[in-house]
């Protein structure tokens, strides 16, 4: 080394370094015949013989679709994965009809010539029309109307409705106006209250059945007239109404209707009548009509009315017959009972409380909810009579 020192300067020295490492390094790679290519090899890094090979397609740096480089044998790629993917093993049970009917039990089998006709008909089928906001279902219900919705008016009332019918004469008995007992019926068929001893005979108590009731006192005679033309030339006919006595007494009249004899006593023959005793000679509830004094009675009897209970008493006379209703309940029907108010002649006298004959004793107790029709009732239309509780 001191020889070198001497013969060459440091600057020699390096250079024969620089030599003996490129030369060493190119005996790894090539011959030292190609000096340019030992060069290269020794600057890359490739000690073989082959030249450095073309980047390929997983050389290219990942982007975020694309291919991942740092496993390049594993595919990432759809079409990589799908090439990748081994076939099925043939070692696999193949799928028995057994098995279609357990995965699908419902199902039916089709024919190869039925699915390729169910193919056939998909594929020709015109495509569906695009439904745009303005169409407009067709199996939409047409607009009724108001017409739609059942009338719950007053048909869901009807003992307040087909019980207006045929109404000729309708005493609320809730007040008066002086004398006059309002008539509700739309007919004007106004009653006029009388009291025929000095005292007032009647007044409007609190204690009715509908509301207030009409009382008549027995001390005062008390008693209602109502117009004889409401009465004239009717047939079919309904008389109604609620009554409590206050007294039981007999032959006092619930109502009483005719031609006035001008009598102290019915007599056998010669008067003309229909009247309605809550209790008769013989202990009875009984209507009677006559156009030849009481000789020639019609007559439709029943269990006398107890005192101080309300019942609630109809005649009907329809064609050919009579019927008395109590408490809604028909107890009594004359299939010979005949005659009618046409029959008896021109009345005169309408009266509430009160008999056309002198001998009888006026009425004591309380009427309410008086109704005559001029047609017949039905035994339901009775019964919802009884049953009505006010508007």
């Amino acid at each position: 080394m001191q020889f070198l020192d001497g013969v060459f300067g440091p600057r020699i020295r390096l250079l024969i370094l620089q030599f003996l490492l490129t030369a060493t390094v190119g005996v790894g790679c090539v011959s030292l015949n190609k000096p340019t290519q030992v060069e290269e090899c020794a600057t890359a890094g490739n000690c073989s013989d082959d030249p450095k090979p073309q980047p390929g397609p997983d050389a290219k740096p990942d982007t975020a679709a694309g291919p991942d480089v740092s496993n390049p044998d594993k595919p990432t790629a759809k079409d990589d994965v799908e090439s990748s993917n081994p076939e099925v093993s043939p070692d696999l049970p193949e799928e028995s009809p057994n098995d279609k009917d357990a995965i699908s039990p419902d199902s039916r089998d089709v024919s190869p010539d039925q699915a390729d006709a169910v193919s056939a008909d998909a594929d020709s089928a015109p495509p569906l029309p695009e439904v745009g906001p303005d169409l407009v279902r067709q199996d939409t219900l047409p607009d009724l109307g108001p017409d739609l919705v059942p009338d719950l008016g007053r048909d869901t009332t009807p003992d307040t409705n087909s019980l207006l019918t045929g109404l000729v004469i309708y005493y609320k008995c809730e007040s008066a106006t002086g004398t006059t007992l309002p008539d509700s019926s739309g007919k004007n068929n106004n009653g006029t209250l009388v009291s025929a001893s000095g005292t007032t005979g009647y007044s409007f108590t609190s204690s009715g059945k509908v509301g207030k009731a009409l009382t008549l006192v027995k001390a005062g005679s008390g008693y209602v007239s109502m117009p004889p033309a409401a009465f004239a030339n009717l047939t079919d006919i309904t008389i109604a109404s609620w009554v409590r006595l206050t007294t039981a007494q007999n032959w006092q009249r619930m109502f009483d209707i005719g031609v006035n004899a001008h009598l102290t006593n019915n007599t056998s023959t010669g008067t003309h009548y229909m009247n309605l005793v809550p209790q008769n000679g013989s202990t009875n509830l009984a209507f009677a009509i006559s156009k030849d004094g009481y000789g020639a009675e019609q007559a439709l009897t029943s269990t006398a009315l107890a005192a101080d209970v309300w019942k609630h008493v109809a005649v009907v006379l329809s064609a050919g017959q009579g019927t008395l209703y109590v408490d809604g309940a028909a107890v009594s029907t004359n299939s010979a009972l005949s005659l009618r108010p046409s029959d008896l002649g021109t009345i005169d006298y309408a009266y509430l409380g009160k008999s056309q004959f002198g001998a009888d004793a006026m009425f004591d107790g309380a009427l309410d909810e008086f109704r005559v029709y001029s047609r017949a009732l039905s035994a339901a239309e009775i019964q919802a009579l009884f049953q009505f509780a006010g508007p």
